[in-house]
């Protein structure tokens, strides 16, 4: 998981999890903080993203990563010079820009325990004239 924002966890950012094929974008869509058992419950947004867009943040970043690493990688976003950091930039505003619409609402404290996914339903054109 690469993540772009924090505030008290990751909020924004790319993420691929394991048993489904592909990366994902998340945003935070909403939290509820300190349920009873004394964690936060996050709704994330999930839309599908370019594969391999968090190996390529990496590189684009120009930082290492340890090929067992597993967990949250939150990007320096240091550069040796202005056009290392534009090219990176413009890497992640196109790589946003790409993701599809919202597919999945997913809801976890800590974005490595999934507790529930939702499929966003879209009805079709037809059904909104209808209303």
């Amino acid at each position: 998981m690469a993540a772009l924002d924090w505030v008290d966890g990751p909020t924004l950012g790319f993420l691929e999890i394991e048993g489904i094929h592909g990366a994902w974008y998340f945003r935070l869509l909403a939290e509820h903080q300190q349920t009873q058992d004394g964690s936060d419950s996050r709704l994330f947004e999930l839309s599908a993203a370019a594969p391999g867009v968090v190996d390529e943040l990496v590189v684009k970043s120009g930082e290492a990563r340890n090929p067992d690493w597993t967990g949250v990688w939150v990007p320096r976003w240091q550069f040796s010079d202005a056009a290392a950091k534009a090219a990176a930039d413009a890497f992640v505003e196109q790589a946003v820009s790409s993701a599809g619409a919202v597919a999945f609402i997913m809801r976890t404290g800590d974005l490595h325990r999934i507790a529930e996914v939702w499929r966003v339903a879209r009805p079709s054109s037809a059904e909104w004239a209808a209303k």
